[in-house]
């Protein structure tokens, strides 16, 4: 499964580069595009990353003008953080050239029936995680 995982990561990444993408840019773009308006924690919690990581990723994505963050009027604290029209754009170009590629190398590799087996089994295994896998506040 690692292996598996390595190999779609490494592809995923030769398809973002021409689009100035890192995998965690993406990522990030993602989640602000799925969320609309987001805090950095809130996105930190998300894609699983530190809070320092976090800000360096929205320093480039904001620098390459693909998102904007405003005050959080709620919490001073806090900014939130929306895509630019340039941003929606290019995780949408991104999101289509990664499904579509995923999809096709599915499609390509394994029948349909194939296809129904090896999705129950992966939710089945993706299902069976929950209950192997502690908690990070269980340790």
């Amino acid at each position: 499964m690692l292996r598996l995982a390595t190999s779609i990561q490494t592809t995923r990444a030769k398809l973002l580069e021409p689009l100035g993408l890192t995998i965690g840019d993406f990522d990030v773009l993602a989640t602000i595009r799925r969320a609309g308006k987001i805090t950095g924690s809130e996105i930190s919690d998300a894609v699983m990353i530190t809070a320092g990581g976090i800000t360096k990723r929205l320093d480039r994505l904001e620098n390459r003008a693909l998102i904007t963050r405003t005050p959080d009027l709620n919490d001073r604290r806090s900014t939130v953080i929306t895509l630019t029209p340039e941003g929606k754009e290019s995780v949408d170009a991104a999101y289509d050239l990664v499904t579509t590629t995923e999809s096709a190398f599915v499609s390509n590799t394994l029948d349909a029936s194939e296809q129904r087996r090896t999705e129950q089994s992966l939710r089945a295994l993706l299902r069976a995680t929950v209950d192997v896998i502690p908690d990070h506040d269980e340790h």
